[in-house]
């Protein structure tokens, strides 16, 4: 598996998505394979937060296109990654900004 980032500042990394979260609603999953899917991208998500910290000495955030359910916001905010969703034209989230 090879890990990525959307934007790098000089104090963070980036991961932008335009995730469609309904599909990623453990309350919603209708199979195994759905399942799978979120717990593969919570996986992807811890990964990327700990290469940002312990390799690259950066911050990680998670930037996504639409609106992030509240089950999606708890369980990063209990992984400690700062999140930002919505579109960021009408308001330059901060990676947009700098």
């Amino acid at each position: 598996m090879q890990i990525r980032f959307s934007i790098e500042t000089a104090t963070k990394l980036v991961e932008a998505k335009a995730i469609a979260w309904p599909m990623f609603d453990p309350a919603q999953a209708r199979s195994l394979e759905e399942q799978d899917y979120t717990m593969l991208l919570k996986q992807v998500l811890v990964i990327q937060k700990q290469i940002a910290k312990e390799v690259a000495q950066k911050e990680f955030q998670l930037h996504s296109k639409h609106k992030i359910p509240q089950e999606w916001k708890n369980w990063l905010s209990t992984e400690q990654i700062p999140f930002f969703d919505g579109d960021c034209k009408d308001a330059p989230c901060p990676a947009c900004a700098e």
